[in-house]
């Protein structure tokens, strides 16, 4: 089982996406305030770095990081269905591709960001398959025990 505590976050400087001069006006601008105003616009960009980072744990971040995306989907939802919507299905879609595609930039950069900041657990050497390169324990039971035969037959 592993250990319910979140790691610490990675030592060194954050990436740019992860500052506070990033991050407040992708929150301002991530709000459903009114797609007539274009204030839309980075929708998904904040909640979803909130969510996958690990310098914001905080119970207050992570519940706003939610109620953003629950609620602004609920919202779309809510404004597709009526039959006399005052917005153009287009315009929305149109008005949530910056916010789609940065949020995609920023995963993509996140997770490379993590992949070479992470020490690498495999070497470039094979061992190889002489006794030396095996555990003890394999190179114990590699011959089965003597006297006994298999109750599993091949």
């Amino acid at each position: 089982m592993q250990d319910p505590t979140p790691l610490p976050p990675p030592s060194g400087p954050r990436p740019w996406y992860y500052r506070w001069w990033f991050l407040i006006p992708t929150f301002i601008f991530g709000w459903p305030v009114s797609l007539e105003l274009g204030l839309m616009s980075l929708w998904p960009v904040w909640p979803v770095l909130i969510i996958r980072s690990p310098w914001h744990t905080g119970f207050i971040t992570g519940a706003l990081s939610w109620a953003m995306l629950i609620s602004t989907v609920a919202w779309l939802g809510y404004l597709a269905a009526r039959p006399d919507t005052p917005v153009n299905p287009l315009s929305m879609t149109f008005q949530m591709a910056p916010g789609i595609a940065l949020t995609v930039l920023t995963q993509y950069l996140w997770a490379r960001h993590r992949a070479l900041s992470q020490p690498s657990n495999r070497s470039d050497v094979e061992p190889n398959d002489t006794a030396e390169g095996i555990p003890r324990r394999r190179r114990r039971r590699r011959g089965g025990r003597p006297g006994r035969s298999s109750r599993h037959p091949l």
